[in-house]
């Protein structure tokens, strides 16, 4: 995206027919194939498609760049519930899997990749300290599967240009399976500390 343009006070130049709760913070840029977003901390937006996710294995694979850093600002990315409210401390929990990226509680200025999964049986997964800092305006290539045999979820984060391994979590055992409701592929804004996928 040219840097003169401003992304997040334009409409959108083709809909790509995700739900978004603030189309002023959301943009998808047909030239660039890019969807952009702006973190406003503890807003709770979100944008949202909903997929034929039916319960089974599955790999999401994208690419994220970001541009700006408020330290306590938190985008998450992956497969939400229809109710989008994940998070510690709120019940029922609804099921999701994604990787987030911000700094809980604002305890660092600098952003991290975390790994985040709530099965039907709750919050069973989290990397936890296991993390890697993310540098602004660089391209990172995240993979997000589970295997649904095996009931394990694993996550890499690359550097796109080079295809380096920054940073994984190595296929850790969950004790629930993802409901079928798990079928919504998004994006989220939360901020302060917490999960909320908005």
């Amino acid at each position: 995206m040219p840097s003169q343009r401003l992304p997040y006070m334009q409409d959108f130049s083709s809909d790509p027919a995700w739900g978004r709760s603030n189309a002023t913070n959301f943009k998808w840029d047909e030239a660039s194939g890019s969807y952009y977003s702006k973190s406003i901390l503890n807003s709770q937006e979100y944008a949202m498609v909903e997929t034929d996710y039916y319960g089974g294995s599955f790999q999401i694979e994208f690419d994220i760049k970001e541009t700006s850093r408020d330290p306590n600002a938190m985008t998450n990315f992956g497969l939400f519930g229809p109710t989008y409210a994940s998070y510690p401390g709120a019940l029922p929990y609804d099921p999701c899997i994604f990787v987030s990226l911000g700094s809980p509680g604002g305890v660092s200025s600098n952003n991290i990749f975390q790994l985040v999964a709530v099965t039907d049986t709750g919050v069973v997964c989290h990397s936890g300290s296991e993390h890697v800092l993310v540098e602004i305006n660089k391209w990172y290539r995240i993979y997000l599967s589970y295997d649904s045999l095996n009931k394990k979820v694993a996550v890499e984060v690359r550097e796109r240009d080079t295809n380096n391994l920054v940073w994984e979590v190595k296929s850790p055992s969950l004790t629930g399976s993802f409901s079928t409701e798990m079928k919504y592929l998004g994006l989220s804004m939360a901020g302060g500390f917490g999960y909320n996928p908005g």
